[in-house]
């Protein structure tokens, strides 16, 4: 190759370099210095017939967690520290897997800061009633009902939105407790106990304080 060939690939290529190395340092720096305080990350999805849940979001910590006595399984997810309202605390393992979640549905709404998500929640084992299995002349296991629950989707809804049935849950996006299912007093109490935000607030919570 020429000298001039070479001056000439060399001012083509010699800008691109230095492009990259300046905008990688810069994505290094930003990775380092400037990556998200939480550990990992919640999102709605989808739980019992498609209704809302709390769940941890994919791409979170990979944990090696015990499978069998001969050997472990990988999985993704994280744990989380649940308090009752008895103060009875109990450590669980979340996946990210489909069926997995931090707070069952049904989730009518959810709000979070930086520090702390809060969520009312329409239980339906209180709204619906208890899975009954039904079984078929045989004998054998056909499917599950609830008593209350309607056989159309959009009526199911609209019992639960309408539902006047309420509990509450606060997660503390720091250290991944989970606090709940509570009362609406005991939310109100937690809420001040934990330092949570007046300013982060649940629509609910404007009529039942009426």
């Amino acid at each position: 190759m020429t000298k001039g060939c070479l001056m000439v690939v060399g001012a083509i290529f010699t800008p691109l370099i230095l492009f990259l190395l300046i905008t990688g340092g810069v994505m290094l720096y930003h990775n380092i210095f400037n990556h998200d305080e939480h550990e990992f990350s919640l999102c709605t999805g989808d739980g019992e017939y498609g209704y809302r849940s709390i769940i941890l979001c994919k791409g979170d910590t990979t944990i090696i967690i015990p499978h069998n006595a001969k050997r472990n399984r990988e999985m993704e997810g994280k744990y989380f520290k649940f308090h009752d309202k008895n103060g009875k605390t109990d450590t669980k393992f979340i996946s990210c897997d489909c069926g997995w979640w931090v707070i069952p549905c049904y989730v009518a709404e959810q709000k979070s800061d930086s520090d702390f998500m809060i969520v009312d929640q329409k239980p339906i084992d209180s709204i619906f009633g208890l899975e009954e299995d039904v079984y078929d002349e045989n004998g054998n296991f056909f499917y599950r009902i609830r008593p209350n629950e309607s056989n159309n989707i959009n009526s199911r809804y609209r019992m639960l939105e309408n539902s006047p049935i309420h509990q509450f849950w606060i997660i503390a996006l720091r250290t991944a407790d989970v606090y709940g299912p509570l009362s609406y007093d005991g939310y109100q109490q937690k809420r001040t106990e934990l330092g949570v935000s007046s300013d982060l607030r649940l629509k609910c919570e404007d009529f039942l304080e009426e």
